[in-house]
């Protein structure tokens, strides 16, 4: 599997700030197509009537579109049928919208903690669900948005896997990917309280948490590379798990491994910005006629203004198409492509950016264009 390392380059971190620094290290990118992660041994993750929490940081990069940007962290098939799903932590409750929840299911019964509002997509979101004896509870950025009585439910026990970013539906057809950011999985093996949250959210955990089981940490998933730990025997592709359990996962697809600068933003919130560079893959892929293609240019405060090209090119190599050239302040960008008049097939877009000192990055992706 191809992974792709995108370093800060000649960026500096000069600011020292009076307050701790968030040091988030990397996290993984999804594209939306094909890109996932499973966790096959997941029978420590099945918790009946016991306690539990989940928790992580997601950047959705496009919105909930007919069920595709909807799961998050999950042991769930499908609500169509009931009996068959354990939990999910989602980033939407159904095929349109952006509003995350926290669901269980026992038996054929399900319970949904959910928020009242939209998280916003191409922001950082921290999400956590949690079983706290007679109720599941939703937290969104450390607040509680919805607590929901279950009474003495005990959670199925289906058998499972884990999975990021990813539905498993038995039928192929019906497999939904999410295009995200993601960071810092976490799983707890009690309630974890808000002040729990909070004053853990921010940083990466110390080995006072995942070096030992009684700190309640039983699978710790931060995305600093992908490796060869042996899991299918497939390469460097796995995801370590630092918690004192190990169970490591294997990636699926081609999700790239980012790095990230961690800054103050408003409010002392230690939460991260945007990620340095990234070229999105185009949505949706395969297209007819039109695609979007988002791309993020880095914060260099050296080169407040950067020069962005953005083209497509045929398998030939030849140029079709400019979508972009012209100098950008650093942000998240979206570009629509329309590939009417252009022969179906494979396509190539690739983004150029340069900055006044002289620091590069490019990078190639591949797009369907159908007829």
């Amino acid at each position: 599997m191809k992974t792709i390392i995108l370093g800060l380059g000649i960026v500096t971190l000069l600011l020292n700030f009076l307050s701790a620094q968030s040091q988030f290290g990397n996290v993984l990118s999804t594209d939306g197509y094909e890109d996932y992660v499973i966790v096959s041994n997941a029978s420590d993750y099945s918790f009946g009537q016991e306690d539990f929490t989940v928790e992580f940081w997601v950047n959705k990069r496009m919105p909930t579109i007919n069920w595709t940007n909807t799961y998050g962290i999950s042991k769930w098939n499908t609500g169509s049928n009931p009996g068959s799903n354990e939990w999910t932590l989602n980033v939407s409750t159904s095929d349109n919208n952006n509003i995350p929840c926290f669901s269980i299911e026992s038996g054929t019964t399900r319970y949904r903690a959910e928020s009242p509002e939209n998280i916003s997509v191409l922001t950082w979101t921290h999400l956590a669900g949690v079983r706290d004896s007679a109720y599941i509870k939703l937290y969104v950025n450390g607040n509680i948005v919805d607590s929901v009585n279950v009474g003495d439910a005990i959670i199925n026990n289906a058998g499972r896997e884990l999975m990021f970013l990813f539905h498993d539906y038995q039928n192929p057809a019906l497999h939904f990917y999410t295009q995200a950011y993601i960071d810092e999985v976490r799983i707890w093996n009690y309630a974890r309280s808000l002040n729990q949250l909070k004053s853990t959210m921010n940083d990466t955990l110390g080995p006072e948490y995942y070096s030992t089981l009684e700190s309640g940490l039983i699978g710790y998933w931060r995305f600093e590379q992908l490796e060869d730990l042996g899991i299918n025997s497939d390469g460097n592709d796995d995801v370590n798990d630092y918690s004192s359990m190990q169970n490591h996962a294997d990636t699926y697809g081609n999700p790239i491994i980012m790095s990230w600068i961690s800054s103050d933003i408003q409010n002392d919130d230690n939460r991260r910005t945007n990620p340095t560079y990234c070229l999105g893959q185009n949505y949706p892929n395969p297209f007819n006629p039109n695609t979007i293609i988002s791309y993020t240019v880095g914060a260099i405060h050296e080169s407040p203004l950067q020069t962005v090209q953005l083209s497509v090119y045929n398998v030939l190599g030849q140029k079709v198409r400019t979508l972009v050239d012209e100098q950008k302040s650093a942000g998240v960008y979206h570009v629509t492509f329309n590939g009417s008049g252009l022969a179906g097939g494979i396509y190539f877009y690739q983004i150029k950016i340069l900055t006044n000192h002289g620091y590069k990055f490019t990078q190639t992706r591949k797009l369907i264009l159908i007829k």
